[in-house]
């Protein structure tokens, strides 16, 4: 009866030492395959690509949940595609404005001038510095975001 109790045992110990190294190699590394998420996202990023950029840092974020530390640098990436994205409208809305700035003044320069031409650019001229000074204070609350999530994270000296 000793011999059966010990070849079951043995039986045992042998499943259980399967069944853990079945176990560690369902262990899955998130933190590489993320972090090549993340280096790509940069590099989008680095060439103004802001949308691919974001798709790939807000994919990462769902793909590997896991991935902790990963995620914590792509906050601050996802903190700069959002500055520049919106920077770059910024400059887009500032040059729109601009050209509408221009008619009106050359309209305003005629003598003879329609005025409900005249009307309608300076609503333009009011409507387009509106969106201008929204994305001036949207590109401020990035910059600012940046910077408490910079400090947060541990990258910045608290003040």
């Amino acid at each position: 009866m000793f011999p059966l109790s010990a070849l079951a045992l043995g039986v045992a110990l042998s499943a259980v030492q399967l069944a853990m190294s079945s176990c560690a190699t369902e262990i899955v590394d998130h933190h590489t395959p993320a972090q090549a998420m993340l280096d790509n996202a940069r590099q989008l990023l680095a060439q103004g690509q802001c949308n691919a950029a974001r798709d790939t840092l807000l994919a990462m974020r769902t793909r590997y949940p896991q991935a902790l530390d990963v995620r914590k640098e792509a906050i601050l990436t996802l903190d700069s595609v959002e500055l520049t994205a919106t920077r770059d409208t910024l400059a887009m809305a500032d040059s729109a404005l601009q050209a509408v700035r221009d008619s009106l003044a050359a309209i305003e320069a005629v003598e003879e001038r329609d005025v409900e031409v005249l009307q309608a650019l300076r609503r333009r001229v009011f409507e387009r510095q509106n969106v201008v000074d929204e994305l001036a204070a949207r590109t401020q609350f990035y910059l600012r975001k940046l910077e408490v999530d910079c400090a947060k994270i541990g990258l910045l000296d608290k003040k």
